[in-house]
């Protein structure tokens, strides 16, 4: 479970940042981390090390440090490499290669707090772990402009996926800040194939829990994203608008996506109605974190989702969730974002 989690870790964030965990990783399997621990020893260093010095390598960008700044804002950090907190959701799946059908496979495991540092410029995100993974801006989900799809992840050739008809190893959602006009937070979603994973990470600078006001109203509007696996088991990347209404008196919040669309190619997207959700969420007194239950338009599918406020005062907010159907393969792992 310490393995999966750690790799759900890995693969989420990297939908969306560069980073590199705290621990630095230290591969994706037994061999590589011996490989790794017999490496570093000769250097003196943490089992972690190889792994750093393997994605700082090429392509001229910043190497792995310990010591990046905590990021305050996007906007006074463009083309740096910094640390933040990131909370994420995922599950694994088995996916059939004759059919190129899915089966989720686990209960979703949620993490919060993990530590990453990240590469964020308004063309391009870096994601450090146990390898590099290159997203690259500028392929927008039709209809969703501020949504992207994955445009490069290093090694990849193009072709079929579970969720993609152009990425064979895995495809990415995330949220592009600066066109969002998002400061704070910003959001992301990951299919690894090689792992059968999908995981939903929401990042940012948390809001103190002391600085989230304790009376009046505020409405939210942004982004929610996710990879939908529909009940005959195909996979697609799903889009929404997204509205959030807040009563800070009362400590909840009233969550509504509308607009929804699914597609494979980025290009061509299909009305999904019931694929909008809904829920109510809450939070406790001097918190800014807060969780519920969402539900899909359809009534198929229910699940918990968690959430946060972001930035000094309360300014943004962000979550991530995961849905499934009680028969069949129905599933939907998200996160979404949003700004008062």
């Amino acid at each position: 479970m310490r393995f999966f989690v750690k790799r759900l870790a890995a693969v989420a964030a990297a939908s969306v940042l560069g980073a590199c965990a705290s621990s630095g990783g230290g591969g994706g399997s037994e061999t590589q981390a011996a490989l790794d621990g017999i490496f570093c020893a000769v250097l003196g260093q943490d089992a972690g090390c190889a792994a750093r010095a393997r994605a700082s390598q090429g392509g001229g960008r910043p190497p792995i440090q310990a010591d990046r700044p905590h990021v305050t804002n996007w906007s006074d950090h463009t083309q740096q490499t910094v640390q933040t907190r990131s909370m994420q959701v995922g599950i694994s799946y088995a996916f059939d290669r004759n059919t190129r059908l899915l089966q989720p496979i686990s209960d979703p495991v949620s993490t919060d707090g993990i530590r990453v540092d990240l590469y964020h410029s308004s063309t391009q995100v870096q994601y450090f772990e146990s390898g590099r993974i290159d997203l690259h801006y500028g392929k927008p989900i039709a209809g969703h402009t501020g949504i992207e799809a994955l445009n490069d992840y290093g090694w990849l050739v193009h072709g079929p996926s579970e969720f993609s008809d152009r990425a064979p190893s895995g495809i990415g959602t995330f949220a592009h800040p600066y066109k969002l006009d998002w400061n704070f937070q910003s959001f992301g979603i990951w299919n690894d194939s090689s792992a059968a994973t999908i995981t939903a990470s929401s990042y940012g600078p948390a809001s103190p829990g002391m600085a989230v006001p304790a009376s009046g109203s505020a409405e939210f509007t942004g982004k929610l994203a996710g990879l939908y696996i529909s009940p005959t088991g195909q996979g697609s990347m799903a889009a929404a608008d997204l509205s959030v209404s807040v009563d800070f008196g009362r400590r909840s919040l009233e969550l509504a996506s509308s607009g929804t669309t699914i597609t494979r190619d980025r290009d061509v997207a299909t009305a999904a109605p019931h694929l909008n959700v809904s829920g109510s969420l809450s939070y406790s007194p001097r918190s800014a974190s807060f969780s519920g239950t969402l539900v899909n338009a359809g009534g198929a599918m229910s699940g918990a989702s968690n959430g946060k406020f972001y930035g000094p005062a309360a300014e943004e907010l962000g979550g991530v969730f995961s849905l499934r159907s009680a028969a069949g393969p129905e599933t939907y792992v998200g996160a979404y974002g949003a700004k008062r």
